[in-house]
């Protein structure tokens, strides 16, 4: 204890007092106003040093902006919404440079446009896989190697005839249920991907029956559903017409998504497309893609697993099926996002209003760069937020007063307080933005202001597209007939005619295909046999045999759509007079 001008100031004394001071001071900072301009209300932006207190592991954190994000917020998922060019691939080239030099062993799934990604982490030795079958060093795949049970049927063909809005879902619900059909068919019987579209697209109805029998889609294909059916196979063809690109010869014995996934290792499969390639191949990224979802998700619930799903062009690529299932389901088995948006409008149109909604509402943390669309930037500035600002306002008033006595005047002032809430950043400023500048949105702390760095450069670990050589795969159409009223059928001598007739498609087919080796020369073989065409082929380098048959592909097309044509005016003509007579029928006007 010790005295000073005769006050008692012992140890107790000053923790007491001290202790009083900190409360009497919270309690003063409670009753006083905000500062002016400050916010008084709503989540504070949280410091980098917050941010890497609340990671964890600050070493192995993935860093947005420079941000490091908390581990245990990687499987609530990323969006990346922005317009090109302002930062998102380089946002996800500092994720990924983290991802794929973790000693847990992270994998995932990577649409890559250009193959920027695949020429910087590719590693043969790590297990990655190449998928786009249009590049030389792609995984040979099928649909077929995907079955695991008697319900595979029916998954595939939702990965590659998703939903659609109401008015398609009028026609991809049964082009759905006779794919699977085609799908079930095709895997039980081992047959490969030139099955599978020559089944699905190219074989008469009638030669089908055993196809579907005992399916649900057996319905399709019973007599007065002909136009029912050509509309339903249009329908299909639309969307499994990428396969045509897979090699034909690939079976249930090909690479399998699924049965990588279920090794669990940490390893990535690229998807690399040019972006010519993007729209007709589109479908067939969101399938495999849709594959890879499924396989993650039934894999054992584990919080140290990650596998990823990352989609820089999220919006522009196909429909992928589960994946309002993904975002919302995958977290327990180690599933995260990263999925970049543009427009809105796009993601609207693709999933519907309502699936938007809720793919984008569970994906927890966002970065937002600058967005060039007014209604992106308007929904970006409502997922910011509002704020709650406190100002003062000052007013000042005058007065003047006359009268007999003389005149007086004088002045007053007024100071209040007012609270408002506001927009946390206006659309135009989100419109207005910097070129890799950006708002960082994390669930629980907050939002702040970021600046994405750029990549450090490094050298190519593997060609971002090696091309794979011509394939050329044949499948051979049905004659094409004019729809007809129900009865109507063309003359039988016409019918017969086209049956009896050699498909020229297939004997090009038997030539030559572009990745078989050239068969030996006969001796003395006629000069236009198909021997003599097939030595002669065989002797070109590979690119100009695949264009001689290409060149002839055409020629024969061309020569059976004139010959088609010619059968088409030949049954109107018999329609118009079935006698012969030159009399007609009183049959024209149903032409």
């Amino acid at each position: 204890m010790f005295e000073i001008f005769g006050t008692d100031y012992s140890p107790a004394a000053v923790a007491t007092a001290a202790v009083g001071g900190v409360m009497a001071l919270a309690v003063a900072r409670a009753f006083l106003p905000s500062r002016p301009g400050k916010p008084a209300r709503g989540v504070p932006a949280p410091s980098g040093q917050q941010q890497a207190k609340a990671s964890g592991k600050a070493m192995e954190a993935i860093k947005i902006g420079g941000c490091p994000i908390p581990i245990s917020m990687e499987t609530l998922g990323i969006v990346m919404s922005g317009a090109p060019g302002t930062g998102k691939s380089f946002s996800v080239t500092g994720v990924l440079d983290t991802l794929t030099t973790r000693d847990a062993g992270d994998g995932g799934f990577v649409a890559d446009r250009s193959g920027i990604y695949l020429s910087r982490y590719y590693s043969h030795g790590r297990g990655d896989i190449i998928l786009n079958p249009l590049d030389r060093r792609a995984a040979s795949w099928s649909p077929l190697s995907e079955f695991e049970d008697e319900w595979s049927g029916e998954n595939l063909a939702r990965s590659l005839v998703p939903m659609g809005d109401p008015s398609q879902e009028e026609w991809n619900a049964p082009a759905r249920l006779f794919l699977s059909a085609i799908l079930a068919h095709c895997h039980r019987h081992d047959m490969k991907n030139r099955d599978i579209l020559r089944l699905a697209i190219a074989d008469p109805a009638e030669s089908l029956q055993e196809v579907l029998a005992g399916h649900s889609a057996a319905g399709l294909i019973q007599p007065g559903a002909e136009k029912f059916f050509a509309s339903v196979r249009a329908t299909v063809t639309t969307f499994i017409s990428p396969l045509n690109r897979l090699d034909p010869s690939a079976g249930r014995d090909a690479f399998s998504i699924r049965r990588w996934v279920g090794e669990d290792r940490g390893a990535w499969v690229f998807w690399p497309y040019r972006t010519d390639q993007m729209i007709p191949m589109r479908s067939l990224i969101a399938c495999m893609a849709d594959v890879y979802c499924e396989a993650v998700m039934v894999l054992p619930p584990s919080r140290r697993r990650r596998r990823w799903l990352i989609l820089d062009e999220f919006s522009s690529l196909g429909r992928v099926s589960s994946i309002e299932n993904w975002v919302t389901n995958s977290r327990k088995h180690g599933g995260c996002s990263i999925l970049g948006l543009q427009s809105i409008a796009q993601l609207r149109a693709l999933y519907g209003e309502d699936n938007a909604k809720t793919i984008l509402s569970s994906l927890a943390t966002s970065l937002i760069l600058r967005t060039s669309d007014a209604d992106t930037a308007e929904y970006l500035s409502r997922q910011i937020g509002d704020r709650q600002v406190t100002r003062w306002v000052e007013s000042e008033g005058h007065s003047s007063n006359s009268g007999p006595g003389g005149g007086s005047s004088g002045s007053s002032s007024n100071r209040s307080q007012q609270i408002v809430i506001e927009r946390t950043y206006l659309p135009s400023q989100l419109m207005q933005m910097k070129v890799l500048h950006g708002i960082l949105l994390l669930p629980g702390l907050g939002q702040r202001p970021v600046q994405v760095p750029v990549p450090p450069e490094r050298d190519p670990v593997a060609a971002a597209w090696e091309p794979a050589p011509p394939r050329v795969q044949v499948t051979t159409a049905a004659p094409v007939v004019a729809p007809t009223e129900p009865g109507d059928h063309p003359p039988a001598d016409l019918a017969a005619q086209a049956q009896a007739q050699p498909d020229p498609l297939a004997q090009l087919d038997g030539i030559v295909a572009a990745e078989e080796a050239p068969a030996p020369q006969a001796e003395g073989p006629d000069p236009d046999s198909p021997e003599a065409i097939r030595h002669d082929l065989g002797a070109l380098p590979l690119e100009e045999r695949a264009a001689v048959v290409e060149a002839a592909r055409a020629v024969v097309q061309a020569d059976q759509a004139d010959k088609e044509e010619a059968s088409l005016a030949e049954q109107a003509r018999a329609v118009r007079d079935p006698f012969g007579d030159g009399l007609g029928g009183g049959g024209a006007d149903l032409l």
